[in-house]
């Protein structure tokens, strides 16, 4: 019988979410039942509980509640997020991860542009009519230079279709440019 739980996921997704705060397990322990005690769980967790969940064994047992929403308040992320149901890390970003496919960190980067007051020029770049061809252009260059790289396309007619696929898409980018200018 299949398991709902993911442990796998939950291995990689709560080792990542330590790792990125630079946490051992036993800091993250001690954090983690901080948030327990706080919100009035009698629930603990251990460094060894959390070893046994970074680890992708089917004999592990699952998380509790309590555990898995103190691991979501203190890594603000959703629960959904560390149980491989979502993919988004951030609730607000879930809508727009799901609908367009963009991730947590290219919808960060979309605000900081906001932020810094590019998002005029990045609006204007997004409704340039060549800008889809441009991304197809680059796409091309950089599946047939993945080719290259891992010896798929043979030389020299690869090579030759590789370097005018760059500089279709240099020159898309350039008159996109001149005209966003006019």
């Amino acid at each position: 019988m299949k398991s709902i739980y993911d442990y796998e996921t939950v291995a990689r997704r709560l080792a990542k979410l330590r790792r990125e705060r630079k946490l051992s397990p036993e800091k993250l322990a001690a954090e983690i039942n901080n948030y327990l005690s706080r919100y009035g769980y009698s629930d603990t967790l251990s460094e060894t509980a959390i070893r046994t969940y970074e680890s992708p064994s089917k004999k592990a047992k699952a998380m509790g509640a309590p555990v898995l929403l103190a691991l979501s308040k203190f890594f603000r992320v959703e629960p959904g997020y560390i149980l491989g149901t979502q993919s988004a890390k951030i609730s607000a970003n879930k809508e727009i991860t799901n609908d367009l496919g963009l991730t947590d960190n290219s919808i960060k980067m979309i605000e900081d542009m906001k932020k810094v007051g590019l998002i005029g020029i990045f609006n204007r770049l997004l409704e340039e009519p060549e800008l889809q061809s441009l991304l197809l252009s680059i796409d091309g260059y950089m599946n047939l230079n993945n080719a290259r790289i891992q010896g798929i396309a043979g030389p020299p007619i690869a090579f030759e279709i590789e370097k005018a696929r760059k500089y279709e898409a240099i020159e898309k980018f350039t008159n996109m440019l001149n005209e966003m200018g006019d």
